[in-house]
């Protein structure tokens, strides 16, 4: 049995070319992004595409206008998806999450209430971080060694997933004449105590329409 070719694409609203922001009528001022979103959406779901990728930095500096001038300033990720949720229909939505800096109960929430508000077309790419500078904008003194921040993300995936799990899907009964909104018994904690992760929860966001929202991860190193 055959396969289907997934097929998705990368959003940069200043494009991946150093210079592409030169040629005439390019997009050239982050302020309005709004704008380009809603046409980068559009255009993606006419053309059948299946998702919108989007990755992030937790840093900006003068260095990137001639390497990546789309890194300067950018949208949030989860705050784009969330965005474009109401101006789509069909297309998957992939928002990037850095393990090392996230909270992992605020991710969980966010990306449950993504898929929610989508109808199910949440994504999450999970990413460790390459930036030094992130970590004088999170109030570390250093960015973490790469062992370190592989044990933290396997502990932050497990912390989503049991969130994302705190729901059955029958859990809501809302039963109006017996006066009973929720079975007790499918609500669970996660109750995770790791060596850099730890949270109790419930989620607080009812489970999301795919369950387990899909991961994703676009490393090349042996730990990835």
């Amino acid at each position: 049995m055959t396969e289907p070719l997934v097929i998705g694409a990368m959003v940069r609203t200043l494009g991946a070319y150093p210079s592409g922001w030169r040629h005439p009528g390019a997009h050239r001022d982050p302020a309005r992004d709004a704008e380009v979103l809603r046409r980068i959406a559009a255009a993606g779901e006419e053309a059948g595409l299946d998702y919108l990728f989007f990755g992030d930095w937790l840093a900006t500096g003068p260095d990137l206008e001639f390497r990546d001038p789309y890194l300067l300033a950018r949208i949030d990720p989860v705050s784009a998806v969330l965005f474009l949720a109401g101006l789509t229909s069909r297309i998957g939505l992939i928002a990037t999450v850095n393990t090392t800096y996230a909270d992992p109960y605020t991710t969980a929430r966010s990306l449950a209430s993504l898929d929610v508000l989508s109808g199910g077309r949440a994504g999450v790419n999970l990413v460790t971080g390459a930036e030094p500078r992130a970590a004088g904008n999170h109030g570390r003194a250093a960015h973490a060694d790469n062992e370190t921040r592989y044990d933290r993300a396997e502990e932050f995936v497990t912390a989503l997933r049991r969130l994302w799990d705190s729901w059955d899907a029958d859990a809501w009964i809302a039963d109006a004449e017996r006066g009973v909104l929720i079975d007790a018994d499918r609500l669970r904690a996660a109750n995770l105590e790791g060596a850099h992760v730890r949270v109790t929860g419930p989620l607080n966001v009812a489970r999301p329409p795919q369950g387990r929202i899909p991961v994703v991860h676009a490393g090349t190193s042996p730990r990835s």
